[in-house]
C-alpha cells in the first residue's frame, strides 16, 4: 500500500498553487500551506497525525488575516482572535474543546468595543456589558 511521504503540491485546474503539504508515512506532519484560486494565502499551520496542531492562521481573499488560534489533536483550543474582511478586530476570547469559555470581547469595524460577557460551554453567561460610542459601560443583558 502506498504512502504519502514528503511534500505534496496540489494544483488548480488553471495551473495555480491549491495546497503544499507534508506528509510522513501517510500521514499530514509538520507545515500546510492553501492559497485561494486567486493565488492569495487561505490558510496555514501545522499537522500532526493528520490533525490540526499549533497555530494556524487563516485569511480572507484580500490577504486580510480572517481568524487565528490554536488547535491541539485538531480542536480549537486557547485564545483566539476574529477579524473584519477590512482587517480590524471583531472578536477575541478563548476556546475549550472548541466552544467560547470565559471572557470574550466584541469590537465594531471601527475598532471600538461593543460588547463584553462571558461564556460557558459556548454558552453565554452572567452579566454582559454594552458600550456606547464614548466607550462607556453599560450593563446590556443577564444570562443564567
Amino acid at each position: 500500500v502506498y504512502k504519502r511521504q514528503g511534500e505534496q503540491f496540489y494544483y488548480y485546474p488553471n495551473g495555480s498553487l491549491q495546497a503544499l503539504e507534508i506528509w510522513n508515512q501517510g500521514f499530514l506532519q509538520d507545515s500546510a500551506f492553501y492559497y485561494y484560486l486567486s493565488g492569495a494565502l487561505e490558510k496555514k499551520g501545522k499537522y500532526l497525525n493528520n490533525l490540526y496542531s499549533g497555530k494556524w492562521k487563516f485569511y480572507y481573499p484580500n490577504g486580510h488575516l480572517k481568524k487565528n488560534g490554536n488547535y491541539y489533536q485538531g480542536t480549537p483550543i486557547g485564545h483566539w482572535q476574529f477579524f473584519y474582511e477590512h482587517g480590524g478586530l471583531w472578536q477575541e476570547g478563548s476556546l475549550i474543546l472548541g466552544l467560547e469559555s470565559g471572557l470574550w470581547q466584541y469590537y465594531d469595524d471601527l475598532g471600538q468595543i461593543q460588547f463584553v460577557g462571558a461564556f460557558d460551554h459556548g454558552k453565554q453567561i452572567g452579566l454582559w456589558y454594552k458600550y456606547n460610542w464614548r466607550g462607556k459601560k453599560k450593563k446590556w443583558k443577564q444570562f443564567d
